[in-house]
């Protein structure tokens, strides 16, 4: 199984060196970014401006890092066991499916470890720069972030085992991800229509009718915007945080043992291990 993992590291080194280097380049972007604001031409543009380009940089290093490092740390070589022929080397191993499927998830658990700690310094490290307090919900975020690259990468390894021909694979997984996306954009548009409307502002009104009617009310469109974000979403976030808090490994495990199950069967259906 040691073997298989290092196999794992090994095909897929080039991928997580790429994403370190950008990850790297976008904490010096950062850090640029802040130096500007406090003496450089950022400041020059006024306070509120300066404190916009901080909150961006911010945002960007404590979650933006961890979506982009999560998405290149973990592996899926089962298109790379085909291309390099190690397929046919499986014959001459005394290996099950099982083990060979289940050296990839293991890779990827180790990797998630890893790098959930590695963001986790980074966010310190973000408050620190930025002199900002570290909320503790910061770690309930980033874990969040890397469960839904660990299930995503698994689903896409499920698909790779499955199908012999990896455009195939990887055209439905392109499906699935645009499907997941435009679902999911659609739902936060009703979700925020939803709110608008509570102020008295509903579908089909012009940008000025709009506006005139949030005036009235000592509002603006950024205003609402900003309380949506912050009472709403945020607020959902807190909530399951808080509360439903356990759910998170109860799914991620779960769907994660699904994924190993059919990658397993996928493998023999594709004639075992070659």
């Amino acid at each position: 199984m040691k073997g298989l993992m290092l196999k794992e590291f090994y095909l897929s080194r080039k991928l997580r060196i790429i994403g370190i280097a950008i990850w790297f380049v976008v904490i010096l972007l950062c850090v640029l970014i802040r130096i500007s604001a406090l003496h450089g031409n950022i400041a020059l543009l006024g306070e509120g401006s300066a404190r916009n380009a901080e909150s961006v940089a911010w945002i960007v290093m404590t979650f933006g890092n961890s979506l982009l490092l999560y998405s290149m740390q973990f592996t899926n070589s089962a298109d790379a066991d085909e291309k390099c022929g190690f397929r046919v080397y499986e014959h001459t191993l005394p290996l099950s499916e099982k083990k060979i499927v289940g050296a990839l998830y293991l890779t990827n658990l180790c990797a998630f470890g890893i790098v959930t700690a590695v963001n986790y310094i980074t966010a310190l490290s973000a408050c620190l720069l930025f002199d900002r307090s570290f909320d503790p919900m910061y770690l309930v975020y980033i874990l969040g972030i890397g469960c839904l690259a660990y299930v995503i990468v698994h689903i896409k390894a499920v698909l790779s085992y499955r199908f012999r021909n990896p455009h195939k694979g990887q055209m439905i997984f392109t499906l699935f991800c645009l499907g997941i996306y435009f679902g999911g954009a659609f739902g936060f548009t009703r979700w925020f229509t939803g709110y608008y409307e509570r102020f008295g502002v509903e579908t089909g009104m012009s940008e000025t009718e709009q506006d005139a009617i949030l005036e009235a009310q000592g509002l603006t469109q950024t205003m609402v915007m900003k309380e949506f974000f912050t009472n709403e979403v945020m607020g959902v976030v807190r909530w399951f945080g808080s509360n439903a808090w356990w759910l998170v490994p109860v799914v991620v495990g779960g769907v994660t043992a699904l994924c190993y199950f059919l990658s397993v069967r996928g493998l023999k259906r594709r004639g075992g291990r070659c």
